[in-house]
């Protein structure tokens, strides 16, 4: 088992990402430059370049991240990332035979995607969080953006609370 140490508390900068469907739908507002948008249920590029980053840890704690919405929108970057440390907590269980075959057929990714599960009745958290490395991110929706609806995501935000809330659910 690996150890929960991640280092906390560096001052990041705060930034929105929108995801829209469906030439940009709701909320019907006329883009400006540098409006930061995917129209597709994908990956925000920014997330997926700043997870693919990642050297350390990767720490999902997502109700409904499962298959659907989340990994297969992020599994390019769960191929490419070298953190070490990679864990989910979902509601979902683990999608093993998912993985078996996307491992058959692109490549193994260099660590185990390791998971908890928690029953959706008991389940304590609405919102839904990455932390890569030390930034964490906030998702309105499934964490990375690939949920197909309008949503937002935001990141920059102090770490250590989160920290703190992961740590305890992972351990019970």
């Amino acid at each position: 088992m690996r150890t929960l140490e991640v280092e906390v508390s560096q001052k990041l900068e705060k930034d929105i990402y929108w995801i829209y469907l469906n030439d940009g739908g709701f909320p019907r507002k006329k883009l400006q430059e540098g409006d930061k948008v995917s129209f597709q249920p994908m990956a925000i590029k920014e997330f997926a370049e700043a997870f693919i980053k990642c050297d350390r840890a990767i720490w999902i704690l997502d109700g409904y991240f499962n298959e659907i919405h989340g990994l297969s929108a992020l599994w390019e970057a769960f191929c490419f990332t070298s953190a070490q440390d990679i864990r989910v907590i979902s509601c979902e269980k683990k999608p093993n035979q998912w993985l078996k075959d996307r491992i058959k057929e692109t490549w193994e990714p260099q660590v185990e995607i390791q998971w908890r599960e928690y029953s959706k009745n008991t389940f304590p958290i609405h919102d839904r969080f990455a932390l890569l490395d030390n930034e964490l991110w906030h998702f309105g929706s499934t964490v990375g953006g690939g949920y197909p609806g309008v949503g937002a995501a935001t990141r920059g935000w102090d770490s250590e609370k989160f920290v703190k809330i992961f740590k305890n659910l992972w351990e019970k």
